[in-house]
């Protein structure tokens, strides 16, 4: 009997040391990069985004390593985005309207995505943030939500502050080629409502940035996209290391 314990003792020992240097090791590799990886911030405003160093996290559907650009570090977090456009997807279908609270694009990220590209001890070190969204009418803020997410887009005043040149903004593919991505806030059509199809009106458009790097919001040009228009995806997310 005593032996069993025992046995079982050591056991547990084991799995514990091995799980524990393996979370251990991520963290350990997540710190040396992003103690060595200069913020957005740090780099020249005339800078393209092709020379911003990256950390490495999470692999893609081929297997390759998706690089993060650090838009912030605060204490033990960091604030990245992704360097390249991961995937073409609609913000909401079929509800059109939808702001980011209720969008098909927040569900699939935090539900789908974040089990596709991350080991469990990757998904361990992504925090938890508390997301701000706006419906935006014109200059007024008509609604505000506010959601917990791990991985999120970003908004239109976070783009502007990070990446504040068109150059930074401009993103691509991992095959070079420069394509429209989805912001997450959500604006009120004013001028006119486009059709989507020979019997609906949507109200609502949501902004993107386009492949020059030019961020579109405006409601009453092509610039405000329906939801329901396959865009590129390039999340953003906090990590603690």
């Amino acid at each position: 009997m005593k032996m069993k314990i025992l046995n079982m003792l050591l056991c547990l020992s084991m799995l514990t040391l091995v799980y524990g240097c393996s979370n251990g090791t991520v963290n350990n590799n997540l710190k040396n990069m992003i103690e060595n990886v200069k913020t957005i911030a740090e780099y020249d405003t005339n800078t393209d985004i092709s020379q911003i160093q990256t950390i490495s996290f999470g692999k893609d559907e081929d297997g390759d390593s998706i690089e993060w650009i650090i838009l912030e570090k605060l204490d033990d977090k960091v604030f990245v985005l992704s360097k390249n456009l991961l995937f073409p997807y609609e913000f909401s279908y079929p509800d059109l309207d939808s702001n980011w609270e209720s969008s098909t694009i927040r569900k699939y990220l935090n539900e789908e995505f974040i089990n596709k590209v991350f080991s469990k001890n990757e998904q361990n070190s992504i925090i938890e943030t508390d997301i701000a969204s706006r419906t935006i009418d014109g200059n007024a803020i008509i609604n505000e939500v506010s959601t917990k997410d791990k991985l999120f887009l970003l908004s239109v005043d976070e783009i502007e502050n990070y990446l504040n040149t068109d150059q930074l903004r401009r993103a691509k593919r991992k095959n070079g080629i420069a394509l429209e991505y989805w912001l997450r806030t959500q604006y009120k059509r004013t001028a006119y409502k486009q059709k989507w199809d020979k019997n609906e009106l949507n109200d609502y458009t949501v902004a993107n940035v386009d492949d020059g790097g030019t961020i579109r919001t405006t409601s009453d040009t092509r610039a405000g996209y329906n939801a329901e228009y396959m865009l590129q995806i390039r999340p953003a997310m906090w990590i603690k290391y």
